[in-house]
C-alpha cells in the first residue's frame, strides 16, 4: 500500500475488505468497479476438531450475510468500508 501511495507502484491487488477500508479512509485510493477474479478465500481459523465453535461461527456468519441479521451486517459494512455489502440472499432470483 505504501508503494502505491508513494508512487513506487501503479496499483496492487489484495483482499477486498482491506482495499475497501483503505479507499474509504483515503480519497487518493480508487477501487476497480469489478473484481479481477472470482476466487474469494476468506477464512476463520480454529483448533482442529472444535466442531461446536465452527458450527457457532458458521451460523453467525450466515445469519449476518444472508439472514435475520443482514441489516446489522449492512450497517457495519457501510460504516467500515463506505459502501453497501453484496445484496442479501444474492443467490435468489426475484
Amino acid at each position: 500500500m505504501l508503494a502505491v501511495k508513494t508512487g513506487q507502484a501503479h496499483g496492487m491487488q489484495m483482499d477486498t475488505p482491506v482495499v475497501d477500508w483503505y479507499a474509504h479512509n483515503d480519497d487518493t485510493f480508487k477501487v476497480l468497479p469489478t473484481l479481477l477474479g472470482n476466487v474469494q478465500n476468506n477464512a476463520i481459523f480454529m483448533k482442529p476438531g472444535d466442531f461446536t465453535w465452527w458450527l457457532y461461527l458458521d451460523t453467525v456468519v450466515k445469519e449476518m450475510r444472508t439472514g435475520s441479521r443482514y441489516d446489522e451486517y449492512s450497517a457495519a459494512f457501510n460504516k467500515w468500508f463506505g459502501r453497501n455489502p453484496p445484496p442479501e440472499r444474492f443467490y435468489l432470483s426475484t
